[in-house]
């Protein structure tokens, strides 16, 4: 139902405030969480095994797993992915720029 309420919403209202920031955050980090929970989760069994995890336990277990993986995934993308991003459209944005100068300036001595 959000999703349909907001598929061509682009003025800021309801889709867009503080309440949807929780299905907003994981949308906008997805590929992160993908590529880095299975590395908390090994770095998570290093230290106990699922033999060594008791059923009491399990639960306070599930939630740190989470919370580590949201806290990975908020850092590389704030330090790695965000960074990368930038540098690689200020790159082929910058050599775009210049093939359509030169581009046009020959157009241009054509004439």
């Amino acid at each position: 139902m959000l999703l349909l309420g907001a598929a061509n919403d682009r003025a800021l209202g309801w889709s867009t405030g503080w309440m949807t920031g929780a299905v907003r955050w994981p949308g906008r980090h997805s590929y992160e969480i993908c590529l880095f929970h299975i590395v908390v989760l090994g770095l998570m069994r290093d230290v106990l095994s699922k033999d060594q995890l008791s059923y009491g336990a399990s639960l306070p277990w599930l939630f740190l797993f989470l919370g580590l993986t949201v806290v990975v995934a908020a850092l590389v993308s704030r330090y790695v992915a965000e960074p990368a991003n930038i540098a690689l459209r200020r790159h082929y944005l910058a050599g775009r720029q210049r093939r359509d100068f030169s581009s046009t300036s020959v157009a241009s001595d054509s004439k």
